[in-house]
């Protein structure tokens, strides 16, 4: 037995699962701090937090639809047979045209087959510890740790994947915005953020500016849509992240993908898009909350550096 799961139901579920190198331009900004983003300026000037109208205070949105699903091909996978373990950490990987499907303890998910070279950096904890992180106010933190390890893993662009926001500082509790959120994200994932936009949909964007680049990014990725208000698109670059905004464009950097049967035990999902995400979230154990979520608070830069540890883990 595998921790009570059946080899069958795991070869099952794998069955369903599966049924279900990029060129940078690199123009790096030299602005050595920012509020998340080194390229973000200085928080007390550029940081402002709008009440979004579509988002219900006690959880939920009326309208916006953080994440633009990408549809899988289905292709007709080859079975290969699981050996059984009883080890709660060892991971099996299968692969078929399309999508990865890993077996991870009890836990079985697919996700594509995008890489990146810093991906086994993020991971490891042992990661270049000769390398002395600086920030003197994350020692009260409980993700400590995680932001050690990003702040100790560069880039495609030979740049942290997170910095202070002064060489001593990383204002662990305070919040992140979309704008900076996504950038480090994409940088985890070896997306380009300094390709200059020509263009954009969002009215509340101007060509030129960092965010512009940045979204224009994740949207070539296909891992956000946006909101709209009054008929404009928008994207809200200034308003700070919500936990289920953050945790639906990390589910979505690798399509990562669960058996569809699964329902989490969250009480508070108030969207359906909501539900795909928390129960990633639960089943992987990205997150552990007890029965409230609370999806449309905010996070803070330690809970961002655990968020993408956990996912990348994952990979």
């Amino acid at each position: 037995m595998l921790n009570k799961v059946s080899t069958v139901s795991i070869a099952l579920t794998i069955t369903a699962l599966v049924s279900v190198s990029s060129v940078f331009s690199v123009d790096a900004a030299t602005t050595p701090y920012g509020y998340g983003h080194h390229n973000s300026g200085n928080p007390t000037e550029n940081f402002q937090t709008t009440p979004d109208k579509n988002v219900i205070t006690n959880g939920g949105s009326k309208t916006s639809t953080p994440t633009k699903k990408k549809s899988d091909k289905k292709v007709n996978a080859k079975k290969t047979p699981i050996k059984k373990t009883d080890s709660k950490t060892e991971t099996k990987t299968e692969e078929n045209k399309d999508r990865i499907v890993k077996v991870k303890g009890d836990k079985v998910y697919s996700l594509n087959k995008k890489t990146c070279p810093i991906f086994a950096q993020i991971a490891d904890p042992k990661h270049n510890l000769t390398q002395e992180v600086t920030f003197k106010d994350i020692s009260n933190s409980q993700y400590k740790e995680a932001i050690k390890r990003l702040a100790r893993v560069n880039s495609v662009f030979n740049e942290p994947i997170v910095h202070g926001t002064s060489p001593s500082t990383y204002e662990p509790s305070r919040d992140i915005t979309r704008a900076e959120f996504l950038a480090i994200v994409l940088q985890s994932h070896c997306i380009d953020v300094y390709k200059k936009a020509t263009s954009t949909p969002f009215t509340d964007l101007e060509v030129g500016d960092w965010k512009t680049n940045v979204v224009a990014a994740a949207l070539k990725e296909g891992v956000i849509y946006g909101d709209t208000r009054n008929g404009k698109r928008v994207f809200r670059p200034n308003d700070a992240i919500s936990k289920i905004e953050a945790l639906a464009i990390l589910t979505s950097m690798r399509d990562i993908q669960i058996d569809k049967n699964y329902s989490h035990k969250y009480t508070d999902a108030a969207a359906a898009w909501q539900n795909r995400v928390l129960g990633v979230v639960e089943y992987l154990g990205i997150d552990k909350k007890a029965n409230a979520f609370q999806p449309n608070s905010k996070i803070a830069r330690d809970t961002m550096a655990n968020y993408i540890v956990k996912t990348v883990e994952l990979y």
